[in-house]
């Protein structure tokens, strides 16, 4: 089986803002039919454990804000001039996109676990969405983006987890280790591995995944349960604040230029 989530919301446990507040059995919900639940063992995903180098991050974390701007300003996303793309940012690594207030309340989240386009591609992809596509929020307005804090997560393949019973499976679970999939009779739903931040209990967890999409909140005990886990390496402008003037910078035509090799 293939496992591709598109435009799947996968994080967070409190909206910033929206039409109505939800707690964590609401955000993010999206039936499978919805989410397009299929399977994914992309090689080149694995390769997500090589962990970029700072400056890759940096520049990451700028094109998706840089291309947030854009939108915002009616333009396309930036090019990133060939001299910007290292091996790592060229490979086709799936990846989410997480946008938080200056608060730390939830903004968007939107990404998917199978990629064919270059990493630096779907970074801005998934941050656009996150910031326009993200149907639990509207749109993010110019007004907040000097407050809007951005994450990057870069995901490995999900990989079937073995279990012998629900107790064997809440129990090897690794919380802020392990993203979870789970796979019931009424849908399928998932959350990042920093989500077991705001939910650190491994039952609170499972049960809010399990209503995540719908289900009792017990369905992580019903015997047809299917689940997959996989691993994300995740950096924020908190830790790496853009520094557009030491290497990089989008000129007015939308074309990221660099002026040094971005590796430190």
């Amino acid at each position: 089986m293939r496992i591709s989530i598109w435009l799947f919301a996968a994080c967070g446990v409190v909206p910033a803002c929206g039409t109505r507040a939800a707690g964590p059995a609401e955000t993010g919900s999206a039936p499978a039919s919805a989410a397009e639940v299929a399977a994914s063992p992309d090689a080149a995903a694995d390769r997500a454990g090589e962990s970029p180098t700072p400056a890759e991050r940096r520049l990451l974390l700028a094109l998706a804000r840089a291309a947030i701007d854009r939108r915002l300003a009616g333009e396309d996303p930036p090019e990133l001039d060939p001299s910007c793309v290292t091996p790592y940012l060229a490979q086709p690594l799936a990846c989410f996109v997480t946008l938080h207030t200056s608060d730390g309340d939830l903004r968007g989240c939107i990404g998917m676990f199978e990629a064919r386009t270059p990493l630096w591609e779907n970074v801005m992809d998934r941050a656009r969405a996150a910031a326009f596509a993200d149907g639990r929020f509207p749109p993010v307005r110019e007004s907040e983006l000097p407050g809007l804090v951005i994450d990057v997560s870069i995901l490995t393949t999900p990989r079937p987890f073995a279990f012998s019973s629900p107790e064997d499976l809440r129990d090897r679970l690794r919380p802020r280790v392990d993203g979870v999939i789970l796979h019931s009779r009424w849908g399928s739903s998932t959350f990042l591995p920093q989500v077991w931040e705001d939910l650190p209990d491994r039952e609170e967890f499972l049960g809010h995944l399990c209503r995540k999409h719908g289900a009792p909140e017990g369905c992580w005990r019903d015997p047809d349960l299917r689940v997959e886990t996989y691993q994300a390496i995740v950096f924020s402008e908190h830790e790496h604040p853009p520094r557009t003037a030491d290497w990089f910078a989008v000129d007015d035509g939308g074309r990221c230029r660099c002026t040094a090799p971005p590796a430190d």
